[in-house]
């Protein structure tokens, strides 16, 4: 109706988007039998394709409840994407480029909730959706399902992966209020891993013209 507005998805649907002009509704059916909000792959989703089998999951819980971007020093890591799927491509070029084990996306790539090891820092869509569809923006009507933080004694800034400038600052969502902050490298906030998944067969051979890049059982083909 372009108002916005909540709108509830049923089994096996998921409805993205904000309902506007500029970010329209878009509905999903899941010939996988999955919704947003589902609790699986080691997480819960907050993003579903179009299939409805391919999507995006984060964890549980926090990986921390303040920590820094970077690892101590300045520098640009060349973590340029802003998109969904983007956060992974960030997260190996930070810890490729200032390595250690205290950043944000060095504690997001040593998580192995559900068994799991390729766990990442989000980029700036990525946390965005997951505040609109299982957290406090509430897009969906799933409410706060993410459990993310609403402390009152805390800023309630999440990390993305997603760099500001080349070597300063980077983007953190304040999930109370919705509100973007570029925020320097050295300040402390939450952090929560995601990982893509996806329950399709097909090629992974990634030099065979039928190469599926989300494919992650190979069929053989």
């Amino acid at each position: 109706d372009g108002q916005g507005g909540i709108t509830n998805a049923g089994t096996g649907i998921s409805v993205t988007g904000a309902g506007t002009s500029v970010s329209p509704y878009v509905v999903s059916t899941s010939t996988c039998g999955l919704s947003i909000g589902d609790t699986t792959q080691g997480g819960i989703i907050f993003y579903l394709d179009p299939s409805g089998c391919h999507g995006l999951v984060c964890a549980l819980t926090d990986q921390s409840s303040g920590t820094a971007w970077y690892n101590g020093s300045y520098m640009d890591t060349r973590a340029y994407g802003s998109g969904l799927f983007e956060g992974k491509y960030n997260t190996k070029m930070i810890n490729l480029v200032q390595g250690g084990s205290t950043s944000a996306a060095a504690i997001c790539a040593a998580y192995t909730g559900g068994f799991f090891n390729d766990w990442y820092l989000p980029s700036i869509e990525e946390l965005n959706k997951m505040y609109l569809n299982i957290g406090q923006g509430n897009a969906l009507g799933l409410g706060n399902i993410g459990n993310f933080s609403d402390d009152p004694q805390s800023d309630n800034k999440y990390w993305s992966s997603s760099i500001q400038n080349y070597y300063h600052r980077a983007y953190a969502l304040q999930f109370t209020t919705g509100n973007w902050y570029d925020s320097g490298k050295g300040n402390l906030h939450k952090v929560r891993a995601i990982r893509a998944f996806s329950f399709v067969t097909g090629c992974t051979d990634s030099i065979a013209e039928n190469y599926d890049a989300t494919a992650i059982i190979d069929d053989g083909s």
